[in-house]
């Protein structure tokens, strides 16, 4: 069990004790605040770092991101990022643009998420890779966008890079929500033809959406494979 106050109480008793810190235990410590959706006193702490000689690096603004899309502070957390890259306070890494990309798309703000997707697809630096893409595609299925998510995985493709089963069951669920099956049987076969095994979710999917449709057929013969 991930007990954040505790972690929290304990800070405290070094500090009574004068236990020395360091940049580790300011990421542990924003970590906890952040998870405990306090994101304001993960700020608190690092700015208290911060003043006695503490620097931020890549996992301490990525951990502050997220606290901020877990507390459904979208806006600002758009605006820290854009001075991650302006200001060029940290090196974003691959983690740090899936926080930003998933944070987006579990707020709602799928569009923004795929516009930001489109602009780091023209930079150099900060490429976005095989978690960022299936986050959009799993973002722009959830709302109904299939096509758009559909045009998205090709688009990855062109790019050399793969799609996993966790990508291909966004489409496919998807797909099952607007009973597109001739779609859904396509995506399957690329699959295998790509040798990426259907997980225990993709039956799942598969089996559920056939039963809501009243495919009872259908869905038992997903099951006994």
């Amino acid at each position: 069990m991930k007990q954040y106050s505790i972690a929290l109480k304990l800070f405290d008793e070094m500090r009574e004790l004068g236990a020395p810190v360091n940049e580790y235990t300011m990421n542990i410590l924003i970590n906890c605040c952040c998870n405990s959706k306090r994101v304001d006193v993960g700020f608190a702490v690092f700015g208290i770092f911060f003043k006695h000689g503490y620097a931020a690096d890549v996992v301490t603004f990525t951990t502050l991101l997220k606290g901020l899309f877990l507390d459904g502070k979208v806006a600002e957390a758009e605006k820290l990022f854009k001075q991650l890259l302006t200001l060029r306070l940290c090196e974003p890494d691959d983690f740090t643009i899936v926080t930003v990309i998933n944070g987006l798309c579990k707020n709602g703000h799928v569009l923004a998420a795929h516009d930001l997707l489109c602009l780091l697809e023209k930079t150099t630096i900060h490429k976005p890779n095989v978690m960022a893409y299936s986050a959009v595609i799993d973002g722009l299925c959830k709302v109904g966008m299939v096509d758009n998510a559909l045009e998205l995985k090709s688009r990855m493709i062109d790019k050399g890079i793969s799609p996993t089963v966790v990508t291909y069951n966004s489409m496919i669920q998807g797909l099952c929500d607007f009973g597109r099956w001739e779609e859904v049987k396509h995506l399957l076969d690329e699959m295998v033809n790509h040798k990426i095994c259907l997980t225990v979710v993709t039956f799942n999917i598969l089996v559920d959406s056939f039963c809501k449709e009243g495919n009872v057929k259908e869905a038992k013969m997903f099951w006994k494979l």
